[in-house]
């Protein structure tokens, strides 16, 4: 029968089924990504240094516009950036105390003298407090005196490098420390803490890696432990890790030189992490499983080797190389082309020349065989050819088309995160369908030994290595006992609780299960909509940064006593447009009546700012411009000129308030009092106004301050543009924010049509935020809709069913609008404050812009991985000849228990977010876990196998298989 030469197989390497052109090909692989390795090691940790939190406006938009204005005109302001040390005094104490001033005296002298001598490419400028800043130095100062800020200047914080602009931070933050450690008496009874938007986008960088590393050393392992729950075997195991780990360095690698083309978000490394451990170990798991499933013996009793030899044709070894002869005994036990004698009465073959001896010593005699798939069939006919082939690469490639789908948005911000994202999971899969069956081959028999311990295999390492667990020795009626048992009882999957759930399903009811599911959900997934809803959504920077930084820290304090857009101000912005400034600002600043320089440009300017005011309900003290300023004037001066509005906090030069006729004469009372030193204003004050000295002095410092803020905010010479300041008393990038830019732009609108000679732009604060939300909302559609076409398309193409693409998108539907709608509960509302405290800083804000696009593309991804892996099994056993019940069954009873697993890792992998201090990635976590556990528990089990049940054939319509339902039900196939 030719069974028996061969040589002997390695225990180590490659099984004595395996061809040489398998040798090669598995080994060449190997070698391939060995070399690989140290390119890798050095592009993998430059990929989070190359990420940003800084993106250029949308294109075509106001704030687009808006940008490009002033960079023409204000380019100096636009590369500035302050440094904010925060102090609050925690006893009796005010903030204006001798330790406080003598604080902010050596802060500046320290940081003036170290910026000069190493950072001079920053460009500090002097540190403003208030005991330096004259008349300005009480904007420094909290109304309760319980607060104050010391400013630090930058003056190019956008061409400086980053790692010279990082190291100055550092520094002024290790100063602060030093200072406050070796002054503790004298500061012991005040808070003292760096922020900024500076330090709170490189607190979102590092911070947010680190704080996902941390979390992931808690994920991982549970991750891992419930692979290796499901795999049983610790050989196995090694494979996942390693697989791991070159995703990790391939994803990293690439991705950094996709940051070097594109703007990659510093929360991509994080997501980048969470996605490779999911999809890594969820792929691993479907390739294992099979492999460990396919390594399962069938035993052959009382069957003489002589009738197995006229059953099937064996090449030279102990494998199966013809179809078995159909109907046989041998065929009656699954065992097919493929499977190879394994063991001869307990004895395990060891080789082809031991098997021959094994055959001679059984003759003709009914003996006991044991049979095992060949590794190679295993590997490459099985874990290769169906599941890698169809099942993760199916997967991969709708997985890496919902990422990429972002990139339908056009916004700068979402390009390198979809592209990162397709990276991500298509290296997952090229890892998985390379490296994995490559290891298999190449160390076959070491991985397909038993799973198990010393105990079972006494002699050591060597004996462990070879030996072969085929379950506890019992006498010849006890295994017909135990074979009649296991025949009574049908295949294994039939006692799987999935299949008796499925069971359930099945019938003309079947529908039923479909409608209790989706009206259970209903609470949920009709909260969508509202997600959707630019009002429910924010753009706060403080939900990338770790909330536990000192910067994010030092931040909410000083929002507790100022208001928090002194420090991160709009720009209303006016043009005229029939004038050009091709110089910009600059010190030579000229007070000639010219552009918005005139009084018709200080009358419309008033009435902007008056308009917001009214229609906005923006209190006039948070304006800082030509118009008006945040301090009251003296009551005595307030008669000065028909022109000026005093009120409470604020004083405003209204044109408006006066007649047209003495605009002229107003106008020229402004200029001279600009050109005035301040001894002459000084001595005005005193003679003509009969005012007392210091209330003089006072006028006099405001005076400087106002020619300060004409410099930096009217364009020179000609005075093309200027701006206001809006100092925000709410967190000028939060949901208010964006609240009270839904209630500006209207009012604006109409605003700029009564007055065309003015170009109106807004900048600074959430504008730009607000322009990529408008612009997702605006896309979100058609990103939707082209994503859902190209999965129906992709599904009903390779399923040969218009109704399997049907009944996807629905899951898809319910899986992604239920996940989105728990968001609602969770971020808008306080229900969920007692599992997420610290929620309630957060104000019930809603969800951040960036989560609604990316995270709706990865949920869909999510929600179509598990449709496929059940979808690809039934449809396996449906081109077998089974009916859709009975496919649907089958299917659930093998693969439904390896899917909960799979979506258990998935949600551990993705769940970890949830327990980041960073709240866009506890965002994510909660969209993407809640979607994976309701595909996994609800959708994959019950709404399928409910809808094919419920449709029948229909459901294969109009393939192939749709024509061959009721033939005769096989058993499920060993492969």
């Amino acid at each position: 029968m030719g069974l028996g030469d061969g040589a002997l197989a390695s225990r180590w390497f490659w099984g004595r089924s395996v061809p040489k052109h398998g040798r090669v090909a598995s080994l060449v692989t190997l070698v391939v990504w060995l070399c690989l390795l140290p390119v890798l090691m050095v592009l993998m940790p430059k990929f989070g240094g190359a990420t940003t939190s800084s993106f250029e406006a949308p294109s075509g938009t106001p704030s687009a516009r808006a940008s490009a204005l002033q960079h023409q005109y204000f380019d100096a302001f636009m590369h500035s950036s302050s440094l904010v040390v925060v102090v609050e005094a925690l006893g009796e104490d005010n903030v204006t105390a001798a330790p406080i001033r003598a604080l902010a005296g050596r802060i500046s002298e320290d940081v003036t003298a170290e910026a000069a001598e190493k950072y001079a490419e920053l460009k500090v400028g002097a540190v403003a407090s208030v005991f330096s800043a004259g008349a300005a130095g009480s904007e420094f100062l909290s109304s309760d005196g319980k607060a104050t800020v010391i400013l630090i200047n930058i003056g190019d914080s956008k061409t400086a490098p980053t790692a010279t602009l990082k190291d100055f931070i550092d520094y002024v933050d290790k100063a602060v420390n030093d200072d406050v450690d070796a002054h503790h008496d004298d500061l012991k009874n005040y808070y003292i803490g760096l922020t900024g938007a500076l330090p709170i986008d490189f607190a979102a960088g590092a911070g947010t890696m680190k704080s996902t590393e941390s979390v992931e050393m808690f994920t991982f392992p549970i991750a891992f432990l419930v692979l290796a729950c499901f795999i049983r075997s610790a050989r196995l195991m090694i494979i996942p890790v390693l697989t791991i780990v070159l995703c990790i360095m391939t994803t990293y690698s690439i991705c950094y030189g996709v940051a070097q083309a594109l703007n990659v978000s510093t929360i991509a490394p994080a997501l980048m992490m969470a996605a490779i451990l999911a999809f890594n170990v969820d792929y691993n798991l479907f390739l294992l499983t099979r492999f460990q499933e396919n390594k399962k013996p069938i035993t052959t009793r009382n069957l003489s080797l002589r009738l197995v030899s006229l059953d099937c044709e064996f090449r030279k070894g102990s494998t199966i190389v013809e179809r078995v002869v159909e109907g046989s005994d041998v065929g009656h036990h699954g065992i097919r082309e493929g499977y190879e004698i394994a063991a001869v009465n307990g004895v395990v073959v060891t080789s082809p020349e031991h098997l021959e001896e094994l055959l001679d010593d059984a003759s003709a005699k009914p003996v006991v065989i044991q049979w095992r798939m060949s590794l190679w069939d295993n590997v490459v006919g099985s874990v290769l050819r169906h599941t890698a082939s169809e099942t993760v690469f199916l997967s991969g490639t709708l997985v890496t088309i919902a990422f990429l789908s972002m990139a339908l948005i056009p916004l700068d911000a979402l390009y390198g995160l979809g592209v990162c994202g397709g990276v991500a999971v298509f290296v997952c899969v090229v890892v998985n369908c390379t490296v994995t069956p490559a290891l298999l081959l190449v160390f076959g028999p070491f991985f397909s030994g038993p799973a198990c311990c010393c105990c079972c295999c006494p002699g050591g390492v060597e004996r462990l290595l070879s030996c072969q667990c085929f379950g506890k020795k019992q006498d010849a009626d006890e295994d017909e006992d135990e074979e009649a048992r296991l025949l009574k009882a049908g295949p294994a999957y039939t006692r799987s609780l999935w299949y008796r759930l499925a069971a359930k399903i099945e019938g003309k009811w079947a529908w039923v299960w479909i409608v209790v599911v989706v009206a259970l959900g209903a609470a949920l997934w009709v909260r969508f909509p509202d997600n959707l809803n630019h009002t429910k959504i924010n753009a706060d920077p403080l939900e990338f940064a770790p909330r536990t930084d000192e910067s994010v820290k030092a931040w909410r304090r000083m929002g507790a006593h100022f208001d928090q857009g002194k420090f991160q101000a709009y720009q209303l912005l006016l043009h005229n447009v029939s004038i050009t400034d091709p110089d910009g600002t600059g010190a030579n600043a000229t007070f000639t009546d010219e552009g918005i320089f005139t009084p018709e440009g200080y009358a419309a300017m008033y009435d902007m700012v008056h308009t917001v005011s009214n229609k906005t309900g923006m209190p006039m003290r948070t304006f800082y411009g030509p118009v008006s300023i945040p301090t009251a004037l003296p009551a005595a001066l307030c008669n000065a000129a028909a022109i000026l509005e005093c009120g409470a906090d604020y004083t405003a030069v209204n044109f408006n308030a006066a007649p047209k006729e003495t605009w002229a004469h107003d106008f020229a009372l402004l200029q001279q009092f600009l050109a005035m030193s301040a001894q002459e204003v000084i001595q005005t004050c005193t003679i003509e106004y009969k005012q007392p000295m210091e209330v003089c002095i006072a006028a006099a410092a405001l005076q400087d301050v106002y020619k300060g803020m004409l410099k930096a905010q009217v364009s020179q010479p000609h005075h093309a543009a200027g701006y206001m300041q809006v100092f925000t008393p709410f967190q000028p990038t939060g949901l208010d924010a964006m609240e009270w830019m839904d209630r500006l732009a209207p009012v604006m609108e109409d605003w700029s049509a009564a007055h065309p000679a003015v170009e109106y732009a807004l900048t600074g604060g959430n504008a730009m935020f607000y322009d990529f939300n408008k612009k997702v909302n605006e896309d979100m559609p058609r990103m939707i809709g082209i994503l859902l076409a190209a999965v129906f398309v992709i599904v009903c193409v390779v399923f040969r069913s218009v109704a399997i693409g049907a009944i996807m998108g629905l899951t898809i539907v319910f899986s992604v609008g239920s996940a989105f709608g728990l968001t609602y509960y969770i971020y808008q509302t306080t229900a969920f404050h007692w599992l997420f405290p610290f929620l309630s800083d957060f104000h019930q804000q809603g969800l951040n812009w960036s989560a609604v696009p990316m995270c709706f593309a990865i949920t869909v991804a999510l929600a179509m991985d598990y449709d496929v892996f059940i979808l690809t099994r039934i449809y396996e056993f449906k081109r077998r000849g089974m009916s859709t019940p009975e496919s649907v069954k089958a299917a659930m009873g093998e693969v439904s228990g390896t899917i909960a697993g799979a979506g258990c890792i998935m949600a551990i992998a993705f769940g970890g977010l949830m327990l980041t201090t960073v709240v866009v990635l506890n965002q994510f976590g909660v969209l993407l876990t809640f979607s994976i556990l309701i595909d996994t528990f609800l959708m994959t089990p019950i709404v399928v196998p409910a809808a094919l049940m419920t449709l029948g054939r229909f459901s294969w319509f109009p393939g192939a298989t749709y024509r061959t339902e009721g033939a005769a039900s096989l058993q499920p196939s060993v492969l």
